[in-house]
């Protein structure tokens, strides 16, 4: 699939059943999965300044600095699966993990590009309430996709060349399921 630098792919039709993320979203809703919770809590006034627009960095921001957010362990059996339908649908790429995150309440992941690591990113998020993802488009606009309740999916382009800006807020708990798609084989 080829994406032009600084496109957001998002389905525009609901996305088939998917059971191993149907499960892995059981599981976090009943507090079955392990989470590392980060200390303390954010506000949301901490989480508005962090996806502020007009506060954009003027340099390469890799990883973002400035998040609020919990890792999550999913079992790797799940993470097998999704990976193989994956990979069924991505030939010739390998399918990479990026991050497992539990967004809390007011939870955040401020300004950032990713510029290091080269080629497509997908992320599956599953909303229970208000929560988006935000970018800066090819044109120079600021794009606020905003999830719906249940499973999101996200697809784009990291290019050192033409760095795609992006955040995450949640005003509501999300936990997001992220990969790295590379066409390498």
């Amino acid at each position: 699939m080829n994406l032009h630098p600084q496109q957001v792919s998002i389905p525009s039709e609901p996305v088939p059943a998917q059971p191993e993320l149907d499960e892995v979203a059981r599981l976090w809703l009943g507090g079955g999965l392990t989470i590392n919770k980060h200390p303390g809590e954010s506000t949301r006034e901490e989480m508005l300044a962090a996806v502020d627009s007009t506060k954009l960095p003027t340099q390469d921001v890799d990883k973002a600095a400035n998040a609020f957010y919990h890792k999550v362990t999913v079992p790797v059996e799940l993470l097998r699966s999704i990976t193989l339908r994956l990979s069924e649908m991505f030939k010739h790429c390998s399918i990479i993990l990026s991050g497992h995150f539990e967004y809390p309440e007011n939870g955040y992941m401020g300004w950032h590009t990713n510029s290091s690591a080269e080629g497509l990113r997908l992320y599956a998020a599953y909303a229970t309430g208000q929560s988006g993802f935000r970018y800066v488009d090819g044109a120079g606009r600021v794009v606020d996709s905003t999830d719906l309740p249940g499973w999101n999916f996200r697809l784009f382009s990291i290019r050192p060349d033409a760095p795609l800006w992006h955040s995450v807020w949640a005003e509501s708990p999300r936990l997001s399921i992220g990969f790295r798609i590379i066409n390498n084989l």
